[in-house]
């Protein structure tokens, strides 16, 4: 559950505008310190109120939000009508996945990245939810379980319960997600996501998997990951070893050797291979 509890709204905020962007910077923030905390905690990840300032600074906030009210321009979850009785379509987790994706593209080419280091193309986790879902299709729960150790933006996680929902539907099945991720604005995007949608925010945490098991004794009924591929895990090391001991229960495996001898053996890759360890 979130909600605001100022007097404005986006609408308000724009009917109100003057020239003056400082007035409006000044409504602006009233606004945003109106909303609950789960929201406020998203609002300070993605740095929003030094974003709305510098905006301001450069005369365009009033542009911005402009934008954002525009009667033909449908951000809600929900299919609506513009002025001349034209449709629009719901922008859903996937709609916002490629303009994020397209984002990452933009900005991230002078680094040589590709957006597929931050977003998994939805085209591949369609395919995957086909993989892990269709072979058990008439053994799903009525209560269902989905991780994912390295959700960014929460499409895997929101893809997935679509998927169980249109494909292999039950009105008395309950589909839970649970994720964490350590990039501070996919993870604002994905608990946001998550509210819009009335799943629970609180079941998505921040940080990292390697670091910090958040679900330490919890089990899942199903867990679907792009993890970190040929990232370093470097900087993880303190959390997982003590010199060359291991300290995470996790990164132990048990094996037997030819005689049948057990020996608890050190699993984690080179610390140039994130995703082993994922």
């Amino acid at each position: 559950m979130f909600y605001n509890a100022s007097k404005w709204t986006l609408k308000s905020l724009f009917n109100t505008a003057t020239n003056n962007q400082q007035i409006l910077l000044a409504n602006f923030e009233e606004y945003l310190l109106g909303f609950s905390d789960n929201v406020k905690e998203i609002i300070e990840c993605i740095n929003l109120k030094s974003q709305i300032r510098h905006m301001a600074s450069k005369q365009v906030l009033l542009d911005v939000v402009e934008k954002f009210v525009s009667p033909y321009i449908n951000l809600t979850h929900e299919t609506v009508e513009d002025p001349n009785g034209n449709k629009m379509p719901a922008l859903k987790n996937l709609g916002m996945g490629y303009v994020f994706e397209e984002l990452i593209r933009k900005f991230n080419e002078e680094n040589n990245e590709e957006a597929g280091e931050h977003l998994t193309p939805r085209e591949v986790i369609e395919l995957m939810t086909h993989l892990v879902f269709d072979p058990v299709k008439d053994q799903l729960p009525l209560t269902m379980t989905v991780y994912d150790p390295a959700c960014g933006s929460g499409g895997m996680l929101t893809e997935s319960q679509n998927s169980i929902e249109e494909k292999y539907p039950n009105d008395n099945r309950d589909v839970y997600l649970y994720g964490k991720e350590i990039n501070d604005e996919t993870y604002a995007i994905c608990k946001s996501d998550m509210m819009i949608k009335g799943n629970n925010p609180e079941n998505i945490r921040e940080g990292s998997t390697l670091s910090t098991d958040e679900f330490a004794g919890s089990k899942f009924d199903f867990m679907l990951s792009n993890p970190p591929y040929g990232k370093s895990w470097a900087g993880e090391q303190k959390h997982i070893k003590d010199g060359n001991d291991v300290i995470d229960p996790r990164f132990k495996a048990s094996l037997k050797d030819y005689w049948g001898n057990v020996e608890v053996v050190d699993a984690t890759p080179r610390s140039s291979v994130a995703n082993c360890c994922s």
